[in-house]
């Protein structure tokens, strides 16, 4: 996962100028997959996770406390999609949020609270659409973005055989791969987390 996940996302944001900081809430709980689970619940768990590392990050000199967002794939966009919820409860909360295809079956129902500087959900899921049109406007929050490449299948940014595996298309679509990055970058460079130089 690290290698063929992770590890090109984080090469890529370090090209950009940015750190990252990966979270494995997995391997040290002998966790091997969640699919078959309680998705939404490790959602939540996972969550939990992200704002520990999200605390330590902003006590280190080198991080800007201001400028921490959180990003996710699969299971892991669902739990940005959590922290999300939990943003304005939260007292360092992340400024913003990218979910790359999360599942959003148990989230329709749910409230997304616009936060600043916003989130992207980058993905091809129609359930998007509903929790994008459920989420409530702050005045200080705009308007959320949703990203949809038709045809993409689940992991479109990994290069996998395509196949199907509980229900879900895996595989690899070159177009969205290519253009997911560019807006994730975009993205941050107009909420100000990438300054214009590092933006390039």
């Amino acid at each position: 996962m690290w290698r063929d996940w992770a590890e090109p996302w984080a090469r890529f944001f370090r090209e950009h100028g940015a750190g990252t900081a990966v979270v494995d809430s997995f391997g040290p709980r002998g966790v091997d997959q969640v699919c078959t689970g309680n998705v939404a619940a490790w959602a939540v768990r996972r969550d939990d996770d992200a704002y520990s590392v999200r605390a330590w990050l902003g006590a280190q000199s080198y991080v800007d406390a201001n400028r921490i967002a959180v990003m996710g794939m699969s299971n892991g966009g669902r739990t940005v999609l959590a922290a999300l919820r939990t943003s304005l409860k939260h007292p360092d909360p992340f400024v913003a949020g990218i979910a790359l295809y999360p599942g959003c079956q148990s989230d329709i129902d749910s409230r997304f609270l616009r936060t600043s500087p916003g989130v992207d959900w980058t993905g091809r899921h129609r359930r998007a659409r509903v929790i994008l049109q459920s989420a409530q406007p702050l005045d200080r929050g705009p308007a959320l973005d949703l990203i949809i490449y038709p045809g993409a299948p689940h992991t479109f940014d990994m290069r996998l055989p395509d196949r199907t595996i509980l229900g879900m298309r895996l595989g690899y679509d070159a177009t969205a791969a290519a253009d997911a990055p560019r807006r994730v970058i975009e993205f941050l460079a107009a909420h100000a987390l990438l300054r214009a130089n590092e933006a390039r």
